[in-house]
């Protein structure tokens, strides 16, 4: 960073992290992320799940009774009704419902996309803790809520980052998620409404072809699966044989970019982070350095200490 002329710098304080679990799953998570759970309609939950018409009948008869009684219901009115229900199609519905309350991501106090999009914050999902289907759901409600946001003026410009994008907007094939369709609406569209996108993914083979095309800048690091670089030449236009060679031998803190305010790809050195790395994998081996250095009566301590909390977990987890 000195030969560079860079300091360290943390953005802490424009950063809001917020957790689809709790904070006991992840604590260093600033708020909780959920979604609105009351009156829920039938097009929103068949978003959430696969219905069959048999039992999109079923819910739209247990969701009109509903409401022909309440003003407000939640999503424990809708499984109380859907059971009380007749039809033999109901039991997979509930199985659904039941697993959607049991995530807690459903809550009379949502958060809002004024509070997600600001001038000058940046806002990170954290998705620890969340099953993967979970994820993808959030995902598309996110996605959803900020695109109408934004044709709506209701947000500032801003640009959505997509972390491990694969899982999110697979390539046909691989696998179905909820939040592909509105992503691959994003990608096309989300430009002219001041909606950009980010997509982010170390399985280019893994990602919806149509995301990749739509994406006029293009930073790759070095890539060697074979399956991987296909799917580059497939989606980009200016992939050669030549530039496939290339990107197999491109060396650490190197990128080849490309992008339509320059004429031809080109190799550019990415300078060091300013802020402090929190992707790091855990150091075991250097745990256990650390600990063979320790006196011997020191690691007779450690030792029992985690006998006692190895019991522990048997015992009440």
């Amino acid at each position: 960073m000195e030969k560079l002329g860079i300091s360290p710098k943390g953005y802490a304080s424009k950063v809001v992290v917020y957790t689809p679990a709790n904070f006991s799953i992840n604590p260093e998570a600033d708020k909780l992320f959920r979604i609105d759970g009351i009156n829920l309609s039938v097009s929103e939950l068949y978003d959430l799940f696969p219905l069959s018409d048999a039992q999109l009948g079923v819910l739209y008869q247990c969701i009109n009774d509903i409401k022909a009684k309440k003003e407000f219901y939640t999503i424990e009115d809708i499984i109380k009704k859907v059971t009380e229900s007749k039809s033999s199609a109901k039991w997979r519905m509930v199985h659904f419902l039941e697993r959607i309350r049991e995530t807690g991501i459903l809550s009379d106090s949502p958060t809002r996309i004024e509070d997600l999009v600001k001038v000058g914050q940046a806002a990170i999902v954290d998705m620890k803790g969340a099953d993967p289907k979970l994820q993808q759901l959030i995902v598309y409600r996110i996605c959803k809520e900020v695109f109408e946001g934004r044709k709506m003026d209701k947000i500032p410009p801003f640009m959505l980052v997509v972390e491990e994008a694969h899982n999110f907007c697979p390539e046909r094939g691989f696998e179905k998620a909820v939040s592909s369709n509105i992503m691959r609406t994003i990608a096309s569209e989300g430009r002219k409404f001041g909606l950009g996108m980010l997509v982010i993914s170390q399985r280019p083979a893994r990602v919806d072809k149509n995301v990749i095309s739509q994406c006029n800048t293009q930073i790759i690091l070095r890539v060697t699966n074979a399956n991987d670089i296909r799917a580059l030449s497939r989606g980009l236009e200016f992939m050669s044989s030549e530039m496939e060679e290339e990107i197999k031998r491109v060396p650490l803190g190197v990128a080849l970019l490309s992008s339509p305010s320059i004429e031809m790809p080109i190799l550019v050195d990415v300078r060091p982070r300013r802020s402090e790395h929190g992707g790091r994998a855990a150091e075991m081996v250097t745990s256990e350095k650390k600990k063979a250095e320790l006196p011997r009566e020191e690691q007779h301590a450690e030792e029992k200490e985690e006998k006692k909390s190895m019991l522990a977990r048997l015992l009440f987890e």
